[in-house]
């Protein structure tokens, strides 16, 4: 049988607080959105700035001691992997997500500015 790899790496800016959930059987929850950007030309010469948001999950020990280094606008590099997941909205349809379930986190040094909090703004 040949491996297969699911591994994620990403930098960008935390476009909000992370948001911790811990539950009865002791086990926990961290939860926010990522903003990645990228800068490409456009075949007319017009450069665009593109944003991308990820949701970010952690669980266990590691999200309960990470949740609060990860602020609004923070810069932040995570490894994980991409998980899918299902579920039923307001007007019962399915929709489908992927998630980045990340096994790191590590904060960046950079001094926060209004430009840096201008692109970590969650949608």
């Amino acid at each position: 049988m040949k491996t297969t790899t699911n591994k994620v790496e990403l930098t960008g800016y935390a476009g909000m607080n992370a948001e911790i959930f811990k539950f009865d059987n002791g086990n926990a929850l961290m939860k926010f959105k990522l903003a990645t950007h990228e800068n490409f030309q456009r075949s007319t010469g017009e450069w665009v700035n593109q944003t991308y948001w990820h949701n970010v999950i952690m669980w266990g020990k590691e999200a309960v001691h990470t949740h609060t280094m990860v602020q609004k606008g923070a810069k932040v590099q995570l490894e994980g992997k991409l998980i899918p997941r299902t579920y039923v909205d307001k007007e019962n349809n399915t929709r489908y997500i992927y998630e980045v379930q990340a096994s790191k986190i590590v904060l960046l040094k950079e001094e926060i500015t209004e430009e840096t909090l201008e692109g970590a703004i969650a949608e």
